[in-house]
């Protein structure tokens, strides 16, 4: 090789040793892209005062606790070291057989076989969902609703028609004389797909244990129901050892200490929400630009925000939410709030209090109050709501 190709070997060499590497980079899946909570969206563009003198009075999650459950419910950590290892994927057949008796009725009878443990109520509803429906098929939703309904449907590329209808995750959190009825005891021959779960009547939403239940007396979801097995094999359900307080939880053995117990903490509990409902109608009352719908049951307010060209009054049609506080924002009166998420935000900047915009749970001009908290905190962030109210008319 001569001098000259030489040099110029050695200067291509060197060219190409210059020239940076080509980055590497991984694309995410196509799935993943598509998965995005709705709730999240919104809640993740709240910003939280940096600075502020007032205690942060958190009345979007709710904050009751459980302990006095923990009293009775053995939850599985004793010596005999029964809970430790795999079970059925669809959960334990205490489990299923337990929620099957609790959640049965004459009118709508269950069998263990009928139920599909799942991680939480939202695992209960991705298995619902995937089991009934494919790429390209459509859904009717709840709205208002939980968000992870479209979440889910969306990433699987099903699309939502939303209309209003109550869930059953709260179940028998009625006030007064209010009566809850499931919607499997309304019909003997359409079936019904049912989620529940341990969170909301138990205040124990960590513990994630949530199902599926297949009311179908005339084996019309048969196919379905059997896919439901299927999907559980994916996760495998919730752990074993939270798995194994539903029997006690659900059906406490007839006159014993530990249904005595139960029986004692839900009374509380109830009392306890239906007491600081009371306490919030009377409040948010009195503060002018306010209208409150009195509610039937769990633990919310909702508060609604009229637009000025909509008029002045307001009610929503949902089961659900005659059983939440309804409370209507008039920006007749407010007229310097735009919307429920302006609201939410100068809310939080000058009052250190977080409430949950309503286009969370599609409804735009909304937001909502948790009143599960101590009576003292709901009473410091009425009296803040009271402020903010005045200096916005």
């Amino acid at each position: 090789m001569t001098k000259r190709a030489t040099s110029e070997a050695s200067n291509g060499l060197a060219k190409r040793q210059a020239k940076p590497p080509k980055a590497w980079k991984v694309e995410p899946s196509d799935f993943s892209k598509l998965c995005a909570n709705p709730i999240r969206k919104i809640v993740d563009g709240i910003k939280k005062p940096a600075n502020s003198s007032k205690m942060l009075i958190p009345l979007s999650l709710g904050a009751l606790n459980a302990r006095s459950l923990i009293c009775f419910c053995r939850v599985g950590w004793d010596r005999s070291m029964k809970h430790n290892g795999y079970i059925h994927s669809a959960g334990s057949e205490a489990a299923r057989a337990a929620i099957a008796q609790h959640y049965g009725s004459k009118r709508a009878p269950l069998t263990m076989d009928d139920i599909i443990v799942g991680s939480g109520c939202s695992g209960a509803i991705e298995i619902a969902l995937r089991g009934l429906l494919n790429p390209g098929d459509n859904i009717l939703l709840p709205k208002p609703g939980f968000p992870l309904y479209q979440a889910i449907c969306e990433a699987h590329q099903i699309q939502c028609k939303f209309y209003n209808l109550m869930d059953e995750i709260y179940g028998d959190m009625v006030f007064g004389g209010n009566a809850f009825f499931p919607m499997a005891t309304l019909t003997k021959t359409v079936p019904v797909v049912a989620v529940g779960g341990l969170a909301k009547q138990f205040l124990i939403p960590g513990w994630r244990v949530g199902w599926v239940m297949v009311h179908d007396r005339s084996d019309i979801l048969k196919d379905v129901r059997a896919a439901y097995f299927k999907l559980s094999q994916n996760i495998l359900g919730a752990n074993s050892l939270v798995q194994s307080s539903i029997p006690d939880l659900l059906t406490p053995v007839p006159g014993s200490a530990e249904e005595r117990s139960l029986a004692a903490f839900k009374k509380r509990y109830f009392a306890t929400l239906e007491e600081n409902c009371k306490f919030t109608i009377d409040a948010l009352s009195k503060i002018p630009g306010l209208k409150v719908v009195v509610p039937q049951g769990a633990m919310y307010a909702m508060v609604r925000h009229l637009l000025p060209l909509m008029g002045v009054f307001g009610c929503l049609n949902s089961h659900k939410f005659a059983r939440c506080l309804q409370v209507q924002v008039q920006t007749d009166i407010l007229t310097q709030i735009k919307d429920d998420f302006d609201l939410t935000q100068k809310l939080l900047d000058e009052e250190s209090v977080f409430v949950l915009p309503g286009q969370c749970f599609g409804m735009t001009n909304y937001f909502r109050i948790v009143f599960s908290a101590p009576r003292e905190v709901l009473d410091d962030a009425y009296t803040r709501l009271a402020g903010f109210c005045e200096r916005h008319q």
